[in-house]
């Protein structure tokens, strides 16, 4: 065994000499099968805030359930005290029955810690059910050639999130979905690892009493009472932990499944339209084409459609030409190779006619977000850079003469693209979601370009502006995009007939509607 560090003895020592409070739980019902669930507490949520919805959840069961809450040192689960205190609750029981089915259950930092602790500790274990948490993106894994996702995980597991979850957020649990219920190899898999939304609960439904200062602070505003949320949830619990290795007896978790497939597949859509690095890494070949393969993204499907609205094809006479655009994936600061867009063919206008361009983007996230899989941080790109041939170059492939580049390009286009992805993301919003964002959200608002900036590290650098303002009373969030625009005459022949532009992704616009609009309510 390795020898421990002075502060690793240190903390052994402080978690040995502070007292903490573990509860069992004893069932109303002693007849019938009985079966055990070990609860891991949120992070500084101490263990008796979740006694009345697990006590909820006993009265709901058809067999004894024996219930036991493990209090951790200064109320924060940690891997140097989980064994200790699962094998310790289990125990207790030990005294009273014997046990013929173990769960385990956790909520936030309480889910992250018992989910990597399973993975290593699964004997005799039926199930584990995390809520306002989720199994980390390290468990899935891509297939090759296909590029499904494979699950490795040694047991069943119920993921559950809330509509309103301000601190695990639903597009991080859509991520999850798409892993576990959309894009996996094996059938199977998908009811070993279900996950549910429960529709207007937030991270404070699953315990009693107010929250602490950090969830107050972050938590977006419930839209059902306390009662009501302990209600569904203890029915999830109880639903699965008697028919988890049969879902489809269960006709509330059949309701549950089919109405958080509908809600989530407007974010899965978008995240698709973004080429989100999650769902498939960037293929980021050394040549301006990527492969077209399944176990990496070859480029944005929304930087297709801006090359689109920057080509402007629809605002000439030449209705026999139109615009097919490949968008590739690469880094848009390498200048070993550099990759630039290029248009590939020339039309004359007459006749029909496809013109074939080539764009390049790379999708910028939340850094913390890359380091801690934690469901708190956004999920969506903060900006696609996105590499454009210029409108000016468009036409003049396309086969007009005399273009004027002062009339074609030096209008605010990266704003009118990104204006359609607002118009898009709205359209393909549930009803229920976009009228909440229409009544109690903060709108995007789109602002004039800002630039040019012509030296290309200043427009990588310069990143999508988000400013909050406040205009005739009415909070909104000022979107404004950094460009860079070159005339097909520029005296840098290696820099002509490009008007680069940071895009709004359909996926940032989604989250936030579904989210961060929520955050300045009243």
């Amino acid at each position: 065994m390795a020898e421990l560090n002075g502060f690793e003895i240190g903390l052994i020592l402080l978690l040995l000499f502070i007292t903490t409070y573990n509860c069992i739980i004893l069932p109303p019902k002693h007849t019938g099968t009985n079966q055990a669930l070990i609860f891991i507490q949120g992070a500084n949520l101490p263990a008796d805030k979740y006694t009345d919805l697990l006590k909820e959840v006993q009265s709901r069961a058809t067999s004894a359930l024996w219930i036991a809450i493990p209090e951790f040192t200064l109320n924060m689960p940690n891997p140097l005290e989980i064994q200790e205190k699962i094998e310790n609750m289990k125990e207790e029981i030990a005294k009273h029955v014997k046990v013929e089915k173990y769960f385990y259950a956790g909520h936030s930092l309480g889910g992250y810690m018992l989910s990597e602790f399973v993975r290593k500790n699964s004997k005799d274990l039926s199930a584990i059910i995390l809520m306002g948490s989720f199994l980390t993106r390290d468990v899935t894994r891509l297939s090759w050639p296909d590029g499904e996702y494979i699950i490795d995980y040694p047991v069943n597991v119920l993921t559950v999130g809330g509509e309103l979850d301000g601190m695990c957020r639903v597009t991080r649990m859509a991520e999850a979905y798409y892993k576990q219920q959309v894009n996996v190899k094996m059938a199977k898999q998908k009811d070993k690892f279900p996950l549910v939304i429960i529709g207007g609960i937030n991270h404070a439904q699953y315990f009693s009493g107010e929250p602490n200062s950090f969830i107050q602070k972050n938590d977006l505003k419930s839209e059902i009472t306390k009662l009501d949320g302990f209600n569904i949830i203890s029915q999830v619990i109880v639903e699965y932990i008697e028919n988890y290795e049969d879902l489809d007896s269960s006709q509330i978790l059949k309701t549950l499944r089919e109405w958080t497939e509908e809600f989530i597949a407007p974010l899965i859509t978008a995240f698709h339209m973004e080429g989100y690095y999650q769902f498939k890494p960037a293929c980021y070949n050394k040549s301006l084409e990527n492969a077209n393969i399944n176990t990496c993204g070859h480029g944005s499907p929304w930087s297709n459609r801006g090359q689109i609205i920057m080509g402007g094809l629809n605002a000439t006479k030449l209705r026999n030409v139109s615009l097919q655009n490949d968008d590739n994936f690469h880094r848009v600061y390498t200048v070993t190779p550099v990759h630039l867009p290029i248009v590939n063919n020339t039309c004359s206008g007459d006749i029909p006619c496809i013109l074939h361009s080539i764009t390049v983007s790379e999708n910028y996230y939340e850094r913390f977000d890359n380091v801690l899989d934690t469901g708190f941080y956004a999920e969506s790109a903060l900006e696609i850079k996105c590499k454009m041939s210029s409108r000016q170059r468009i036409w003049e492939k396309a086969g007009l003469k005399d273009v004027n580049f002062n009339k074609t390009d030096l209008g605010d286009i990266c704003k009118a693209i990104n204006q359609v992805s607002l118009d898009y993301s709205k359209s393909i919003t549930a009803k229920r979601t976009l009228a909440r964002y229409n009544i109690k959200g903060v709108p995007f608002v789109m602002g004039p370009d800002l630039g040019p900036y012509n030296e290309g590290p200043l427009w990588i650098w310069h990143y999508m502006n988000y400013k909050a303002v406040n205009r005739d009373g009415k909070n909104e969030i000022f979107v404004q995009s950094p460009m860079m625009r070159t005339s097909t005459d520029y005296p840098i022949a290696s820099a002509r007939g490009f008007h680069y532009c940071k895009l709004l992704s359909p996926a940032r616009v989604l989250e936030h509607i579904y989210i961060d609009s929520l955050r300045t309510e009243d």
